[in-house]
Formats: structure tokens, C-alpha cells, sequence
């Protein structure tokens, strides 16, 4: 039911209980909803439920980084994916929260840094195909991570599952001073969040 994280010593581990957040499925959320969410979850693991409301789940996500030990994106099907994981000491969750999406060890190209990038994170999505959800999003994740590189700015563009935008923020955290989301090349940029 529960699994740990190995480690070679002996400290004792803690249950990870999560703060269930259900998110608005309309475009436009409030950001002063949002910064109410952050002072219910503040330094409580989140675990956030299926959206389709991607703007939305990245301010959350940006809002809880920084103050929130983890998060964990629940998909329609009950599936549980771990977006990030700040514990700083051992911890016993749940089996069914899929830990292999976590990046561990972040090492962009220092010298290629651009002003400004563009992720298209459909296009990544609909490029890569799996005999199941869990295997596209993993082949997808492992194509977009070879596009994260240090940018003033990066927009993630496009439609695709909400969790894989997730990734895709958490990856870019501390390599880019702004995220940008932007549905279509046509549609206005929304600013995500700012470092």
C-alpha cells in the first residue's frame, strides 16, 4: 500500500498526507482564488485533481512551488502522478503515486541561453503515440525535456494533458525567469509566473 524512499539511514519515515485541491474548469481563474489556495496548502503536500484548466493549474503550481513539500497531479482515471517532491527527509506514500516523472537532477546547457523560447508542447504530444496513457506521457515528457534550456523567457504552447504542462513548468524552474502559457500561436500569451 505504501512505499519508501531508500535511504541508507535509518531516519524515521513520515506518512505524506495531501490537501485535495479541485480547480474550476473555467479559463479564466481568479489569481486572488489561487493565492487563497496557497495559504490553505501552505506547507502541506497538495495532491490536485484532474483539470482541464491549464492556466489555472500552472499559477497553482507556481504559487505552491516554493511552499509546498510536493505535489500530485490525480488524472480522471484515479491515476497519481508525483509533479514535485521537496521533502528534505524520507517519506511513506501511497503505491499508486507514479514517482518516475520527477526530474532529480536538472543540468541544462549553461552556455546556450536564449532570450526567448518557445516550447509546443501539442506538437510534442501529438508527435509521440503509446499503447497506453502513462506510456505517451512518458514518451512525450522524455521529448520535451530535451527542449528545456536556459531563456529569459519560455511560453509553453498548445493543447495537451494538464499533467505533462506540469512537468513541463516544474522542469523549467530556476532555468527561466519567466513561464508564459499560450494556447495558439494566434492567441494572446498569459504569464504564468516570474522569478
Amino acid at each position: 500500500m505504501f512505499k519508501t524512499q531508500k535511504l541508507k539511514n535509518k531516519t524515521p519515515r513520515e506518512a505524506v498526507l495531501y490537501i485535495t485541491i479541485n480547480l474550476p474548469e473555467e479559463t479564466k481563474t481568479n489569481q486572488t482564488a489561487l493565492k487563497k489556495l496557497l495559504f490553505e496548502t501552505q506547507g502541506e503536500a497538495v495532491e490536485l485533481q484532474n483539470t482541464k484548466n491549464i492556466v489555472a493549474a500552472m499559477r497553482l503550481l507556481a504559487l505552491i512551488h516554493k511552499t509546498s513539500p510536493e505535489l500530485v497531479y490525480r488524472m480522471e482515471n484515479g491515476e497519481q502522478i508525483l509533479i514535485f517532491d521537496h521533502n528534505f527527509t524520507p517519506v511513506i506514500r501511497s503505491k499508486n503515486i507514479n514517482t518516475n516523472f520527477v526530474i532529480s537532477d536538472k543540468k541544462p546547457d549553461k552556455n546556450k541561453l536564449e532570450k526567448h523560447q518557445t516550447i509546443d508542447v501539442e506538437k510534442i504530444w501529438k508527435s509521440t503515440d503509446g499503447s497506453e496513457f502513462l506510456d505517451h506521457l512518458e514518451k512525450a515528457w522524455k521529448e520535451l525535456k530535451k527542449e528545456i534550456y536556459p531563456a529569459e523567457k519560455i511560453t509553453l504552447q498548445g493543447i495537451a494533458p494538464t499533467v505533462l504542462f506540469l512537468l513541463a513548468e516544474h522542469g523549467l524552474w530556476g532555468i527561466s525567469k519567466e513561464i508564459w502559457y499560450q494556447q495558439s500561436i494566434s492567441s494572446k500569451p498569459i504569464l504564468i509566473r516570474l522569478n
